[in-house]
């Protein structure tokens, strides 16, 4: 799980254990200081596109663009009629599209969905990747299909652009179990979130101590409290507990499930009223 950073006081954190360091000024790989951020949006994409394509008919297809009624379905029905030249979207445009006069996908910045601090980051990204893959050459005219990566030697990069399938599987497999991630352990996420930021570290803290003293499973690891990943939305701070246990046992999972059932009927006796418990069992993100 990669650290993310966190720009008001220049940290890289890890939004799991807590742990924190500087931003380091220097690549720990080959010592370069010529070290850059990086990040693109949709609306700047457009613009490069517009400035090289001139006599292209450009379109955008994202949030902002399909947020009115039938916004999608009046964008596709535009491409469908090759009446749009280009389409930039988000991940929105990658799956289940069906366009035969489509020839060439482009990916910008792929490197953004190799970092993300969640463990299935990789995965996600070989299911994107092999995805939007899939909408180019699906007529009889050959499809091409371009990636533009800083990591051109990433794993990824290479299963994708192979299909290797098989071999990603099994490399998955044998990271997920180096490191204590599903299908090797079974995962719970508490995040607690309130308007007060204070109280979440707190409250966490307070849910830590109970799950430590009522669990019995042997093989428990509690990684927190932390600030989430997206660490406030609409005027609420948020901040989480991972909980793993080893799958092998399977008493571990069902004693750490009683013991979240007791937490959460006895929840008003630790979270105020001002805050929110969320509990996810086998979470499908971990952000």
């Amino acid at each position: 799980v990669s650290l993310s950073l966190h720009a008001t006081d220049n940290t890289l954190r890890c939004h799991f254990c807590g742990y924190t360091k500087s931003v380091t000024r220097i690549c720990n790989s080959c010592g370069s200081d010529k070290l850059d951020r990086k990040g693109i949006g949709t609306q700047k994409v457009e613009k490069i596109l517009e400035k090289n394509f001139p006599e292209a008919v450009i379109e955008r297809m994202d949030y902002d663009t399909t947020s009115g009624k039938k916004g999608h379905e009046k964008i596709l029905t535009r491409f469908e009629k090759r009446e749009i030249d280009i389409l930039v979207g988000t991940q929105m445009i990658a799956k289940g599209l069906d366009f035969p006069n489509v020839t060439l996908v482009g990916v910008i910045l792929a490197d953004v969905g190799f970092y993300l601090p969640d463990f299935r980051s990789s995965e996600k990204m070989f299911q994107l990747l092999t995805q939007v893959s899939g909408r180019s050459g699906r007529g009889k005219i050959p499809g091409e299909v371009v990636i533009q990566t800083y990591n051109p030697d990433h794993p990824i990069i290479d299963f994708v652009k192979h299909q290797d399938f098989q071999n990603y599987y099994v490399k998955e497999l044998n990271d997920r179990k180096a490191l204590n991630y599903p299908p090797f352990m079974w995962l719970a996420l508490i995040r607690v979130e309130s308007s007060i930021e204070k109280d979440c570290p707190q409250i966490l803290e307070q849910i830590k101590s109970f799950i430590q003293l009522e669990t019995k499973a042997s093989e428990i690891d509690i990684l927190g409290p932390a600030p989430s990943a997206f660490s406030k939305i609409k005027d609420l701070f948020r901040w989480q507990l991972l909980i793993k246990v080893d799958q092998d046992t399977d008493k571990n999972a069902a004693d750490i499930r009683e013991v979240l059932r007791k937490l959460f009927h006895n929840k008003k006796s630790i979270v105020p009223d001002r805050a929110r418990l969320v509990i996810d069992i086998d979470p499908h993100m971990v952000l």
